[in-house]
């Protein structure tokens, strides 16, 4: 007695590829996705990434405080170290400061201010000199013991700098190759 193998052969004779658990149209078991796959995840994950450290910075950024804030800290010999490149300060506090300060209810009061930024403490701090600053701040970071630096004290690593440098046409390029 012949056996009908009409259902599992093609016209030619040949055994259907579509039924063979690893023919050429099926991918094999256990086998990786596409490279595309894969860099769009990337991508993803990067930008997860920026998104997060944009709008949520970590503890360890620095806050940005009123150039008043900085003269009263520095008068108070808690300032220990700033950087000056231009009109901006990078510093560091001796002890954490939190700015904006909180009232006695545990509200943020900022007198003036439209948009409230919530109260963060840190030790490190930026700050803008107004343009009508006068010469006595030197004199004034010298008496209270402040180590004026010609070194940045926030320093971007050279792998994350060249990450947002390049990153974006990086994985432009990785879409289309």
């Amino acid at each position: 007695m012949k056996r009908d193998d009409s259902s599992s052969t093609s016209p030619s004779g040949r055994r259907n590829a579509a039924r063979r658990p690893n023919g050429p149209g099926l991918p094999k078991p256990g086998s990786m996705p596409p490279r595309r796959a894969w860099l769009l995840f990337i991508g993803i994950l990067f930008a997860n990434y920026l998104i997060m450290r944009t709008f949520f910075p970590g503890a360890d950024a620095p806050i940005t405080i009123p150039y008043t804030v900085f003269k009263q800290e520095v008068q108070k010999g808690n300032v220990k170290s700033i950087y000056s490149q231009g009109a901006s300060i990078e510093g560091r506090f001796g002890e954490a400061v939190t700015w904006p300060p909180k009232d006695s209810k545990g509200e943020q009061r900022r007198p003036g201010a439209v948009l409230e930024t919530p109260s963060r403490t840190a030790r490190e701090f930026t700050t803008t000199l107004p343009a009508f600053v006068g010469p006595g701040l030197e004199q004034l970071l010298t008496d209270n013991k402040v180590e004026i630096s010609a070194v940045p004290i926030q320093q971007g690593s050279l792998l994350g700098t060249l990450l947002y440098g390049f990153g974006p046409a990086l994985l432009l390029i990785g879409f289309y190759v």
